[in-house]
């Protein structure tokens, strides 16, 4: 049987773990238990289309992400779990002023071309949106000068899907270990991970560590590195029937049931490892939820938190295997698309771990091979 170690348990090494443990490996997942992962912290939109990605298979990529979700809820569905806090609630980018209209105008049209080239799951059919029609259909929106709708795409609590990946991994044998890990490689081939708890022989090691990954492989060094997020939690009666708000600014305003509403978010590059909340963070991440919607003045306190995502150089993941290193596996550096795309890029790493080892399997062939993954993400791209 491959023994694999998964270095991570944020939402990116738990989908990797359970994939794996599904497919046969025997599984080893270490988890740091650090504060400030980005996945405890995260609760984000499942955001499908980025007016930043040209490249076709990114986009491709970006779609089948946000496709996985629906496997995921029907996995989670038929094994008991009902609090994976997945849900379609539709996504509305907001323009203030000319300039950002005429960008979602161009935004629009893209969405549009996308949707005709990889379907409307989990996107569904855009609409454009006049400054009343906004106003109409969602009265505690501030004044708008138009807004693009995505009527499908979703939100989900990042830790809560965590917990649910899991949860599926470990009813599949994987075995947890809280604590640090370190690959060991030897003669251009990793071996094992040492860890405070001792030695893991391993086949596979995969690092999903988020922004501590630069600390476990030299090469990610300065390529992967923490960036601070803080984000609001607030009470709010009636907000539950806001969909998800964003802004060409890049901030956004989501609501889980029960009226509760997440402000995000910060985007502090050169935060290193310090994952405290400050006062400027906190005005900051306010003072926009209330440019969304006002009568969030009101608002009752919740609570704040912090995660450090994991921000590669160019702002796009790295996934697949290290070069010049048998056996280790990288999936990483997702940045503020780590809810979009972690459980993905865990899968689809799984999925080669288990094609290249020749894993036995009952799942069909279409359920074992694996995914090309977008040369923009590859490790070795630069």
């Amino acid at each position: 049987m491959t023994r694999v170690v998964v270095i991570g348990a944020g939402i990116v090494g738990t989908a990797a773990a359970h994939r794996l443990a599904a497919g046969g490996a025997q599984v080893t997942v270490f988890d740091n238990g650090a504060i400030g992962g980005a996945t405890a912290a995260g609760a984000g939109i499942i955001a499908t289309i980025s007016s930043r990605v040209t490249d076709l298979d990114v986009a491709s990529f970006r779609f089948a992400a946000a496709r996985h979700y629906l496997e995921l809820v029907e996995t989670c569905t038929a094994a008991g779990i009902s609090g994976h806090s997945y849900a379609p609630v539709g996504q509305l980018s907001i323009a203030f002023d000319d300039a950002e209209q005429a960008a979602l105008e161009v935004d629009f049209d893209r969405a549009t071309e996308l949707v005709g080239r990889f379907g409307p799951s989990s996107v569904g059919t855009p609409e454009l949106l006049t400054a009343a029609e906004v106003s109409r259909r969602y009265p505690m929106i501030a004044p708008t000068r138009g807004g693009l709708l995505l009527p499908e795409v979703a939100r989900v609590d990042g830790d809560v899907m965590r917990r649910s990946l899991l949860q599926l991994a470990v009813a599949h044998r994987a075995t947890v270990v809280t604590g640090t890990a370190h690959p060991e490689i030897h003669d251009g081939r990793v071996t094992a991970v040492s860890s405070e708890h001792g030695r893991f022989e391993a086949d596979v090691v995969v690092v999903a560590a988020g922004a501590w990954s630069g600390t476990l492989i030299p090469s990610l060094a300065g390529i992967v590195e923490p960036q601070r997020g803080q984000i609001v939690h607030l009470h709010l009666p009636g907000a539950s029937a806001l969909p998800t708000l964003d802004t060409a600014a890049g901030h956004y305003l989501l609501t889980f049931p029960g009226d509760h509403v997440v402000i995000g978010a910060t985007r502090e590059t050169g935060s290193g490892f310090d994952a405290e909340l400050t006062a400027g963070g906190v005005a900051q991440v306010l003072a926009q939820g209330m440019s969304l919607v006002p009568s969030l003045a009101q608002a009752r306190w919740i609570e704040a938190r912090v995660g450090l995502r994991p921000a590669s150089r160019d702002g796009f993941p790295i996934l697949g295997q290290a070069p010049g290193v048998d056996g280790l596996w990288l999936a990483t550096g997702m940045g503020p698309s780590g809810l979009t795309l972690g459980p993905y890029c865990g899968s689809v790493v799984a999925q080669h771990v288990l094609a290249d080892h020749s894993v036995p399997t009952q799942a069909t062939d279409a359920e074992v091979r694996a995914p090309a993954i977008p040369r923009a993400y590859q490790p070795a791209r630069s």
